[in-house]
């Protein structure tokens, strides 16, 4: 029971197992209905065949022992008999030699009988007990000469060893089947094993690194945002679990859960770049905004510095005129002083 327990528990969870199981069953069951329709067609064959070979040894045995009965050529009959017994389907072979039907008259009986050889001389064949478990069928037939009944030929036939045969032969096909059955599963499993089953372990393990992945992304994120994130996989994860049964609790059913898990963290995180999205958008317009007020004040202070600076172009201008017209001015007061002293002098000298 533990052991059935065992096995039942083992399909439920691997996918391999099951696999093997279905096409182990399926190909078992083909070969069960094989063995069932080759078994009737050879069985058949075997009955008709044990019928044609009744029927040729019984017409035979009457035919051919015509001469040795007629002549009660005791030694070539029991040759004859010795020769059919070996047969696997004869059992009993007795020729009656004379047909009389009087009780006071018996006739002779030479053939082979529950394993030993008789030579008798009875009423009727019905006194030699026969035991009916030993025997399927028996058949008789006359023999006659120039067309006068001088005996009969009863032979009593078996297909117990036949049977056997059939049985043996049954036996050794069943015990190929399961043979060829194991090594047919041990391959089964095998590839699906390598072709099938670690790919979908491999394609598990990157579905649980892209989880973490987008846990790491996720948590980039404010902590309210992430606590809202955390609520959203928390509940896809339940409804997911609500949705698998105890049947897909394998191996596939694993790599459907975690990739279900991989696909709700990217929608997660995919709605929370478009918002993130949107709010840098939102930022930029906001930036432009200010960059263009910001250009608008820069050029309004840039006029103004323009007409100060030409103001002061202007003031810079008049002060060089004033300072030449200053030099000017020193310049000739210092001229006139220079000529006015020589000029006095000569005055002064002169009066």
């Amino acid at each position: 029971m533990k052991l059935l327990n065992n096995f039942i528990n083992t399909l439920n969870t691997s996918l391999g197992a099951k696999l093997i199981f279905i096409v182990s069953a399926l190909f078992l069951i083909t070969g069960i209905c094989f063995i069932a329709i080759n078994t009737t067609i050879y069985l058949n064959q075997i009955l008709n065949k044990y019928q044609d070979d009744m029927n040729f040894i019984t017409s035979l045995s009457s035919e051919s022992n015509t001469s040795n009965v007629w002549n009660l050529d005791a030694i070539n009959l029991n040759k004859y008999i010795e020769s059919q017994i070996k047969n696997d389907i004869v059992v009993a072979i007795v020729f009656e030699i004379g047909v009389s039907k009087s009780q006071d008259i018996k006739n002779r009986y030479i053939g082979y009988a529950n394993n030993a050889n008789l030579d008798l001389y009875l009423s009727n064949i019905s006194e030699i007990k026969i035991p009916s478990g030993t025997y399927d069928a028996n058949q008789s037939h006359s023999i006659t000469y120039h067309d006068e009944k001088i005996g009969n030929a009863y032979i009593y036939f078996s297909k117990t060893k036949i049977m056997h045969e059939l049985y043996y032969q049954i036996s050794l096909f069943i015990f190929n089947l399961l043979l060829f059955l194991m090594l047919f599963s041990a391959l089964v499993y095998y590839f699906f094993r390598n072709q099938l089953l670690k790919p979908l372990a491999q394609i598990h393990q990157l579905a649980l690194s892209v989880c973490g992945i987008t846990t790491y992304l996720g948590e980039s994120v404010s902590a309210h945002r992430w606590g809202h994130i955390q609520t959203l996989l928390q509940l896809e994860k339940s409804n997911l679990n609500k949705f698998n049964t105890s049947k897909n609790k394998n191996e596939l059913g694993d790599f459907i859960e975690t990739f279900s898990l991989v696909l709700n963290g990217f929608e997660v995180v995919v709605t929370e770049l478009t918002q993130y999205s949107q709010q840098v958008s939102m930022l930029n317009e906001e930036l432009e905004e200010k960059i263009t007020v910001r250009t608008s004040e820069l050029e309004s202070s840039n006029t103004k510095l323009t007409a100060s600076l030409e103001i002061l172009q202007q003031a810079q201008g008049q002060l060089l005129q004033q300072e030449k017209l200053a030099s000017i001015g020193q310049l000739a007061a210092g001229v006139a002083h220079e000529i006015n002293n020589p000029i006095g002098y000569v005055g002064s000298n002169i009066n």
